[in-house]
């Protein structure tokens, strides 16, 4: 059974992740003054998520360099292939939307890192509750989507 989550732009330093059978988590969305503020949606590497209907998948690492640039980010202490993606349920189910006319994308879920960086992912203050729910949406029988992709859930942005 897919797993399904909320999360509120509240303006305030966080906000809960829930997800339905899995628990609630604190999280954030969007860097210093633009945290969890849907006001800020449309400034890139600095906004939270836009509000919407966001697929979750396993984050794809691309580009010729990308292994590599996975493996250095592991001696900062990040491990971004154990990341996940939101995609947002738009015209093109893929890792790119458009707010206000202003192209944004590029949205994951991770654990706090280093500086609590969000750049517009959806960030869990604690490494054992990402692992919790990881662990829980690896565990998920998949939602089949219209292109045949395969989705470990929804989150609705709200």
């Amino acid at each position: 059974m897919p797993v399904y989550c909320s999360f509120e732009l509240n303006g305030k330093l966080f906000s809960d992740l829930e997800c339905g059978g899995v628990g609630r988590f604190p999280a954030f969305s969007g860097d210093s003054a633009t945290r969890n503020d849907p006001r800020f949606v449309s400034r890139v590497d600095e906004g939270p998520l836009p509000r919407g209907r966001y697929y979750i998948f396993d984050r794809q690492s691309g580009g010729r360099l990308g292994w590599l640039y996975n493996k250095a980010s592991r001696v900062f202490g990040v491990d971004q292939e154990r990341w996940f993606s939101f995609y947002r349920d738009d015209e093109v189910i893929d890792d790119w939307t458009f707010v206000r006319h202003i192209r944004r994308g590029n949205f994951r879920l991770h654990p706090i890192g280093p500086g609590a960086l969000s750049k517009g992912c959806v960030v869990l203050q604690y490494q054992v509750q990402f692992d919790w729910l990881s662990a829980a949406l690896k565990c998920t029988l998949p939602m089949v989507l219209a292109d045949g992709s395969r989705a470990y859930g929804v989150l609705q942005v709200r």
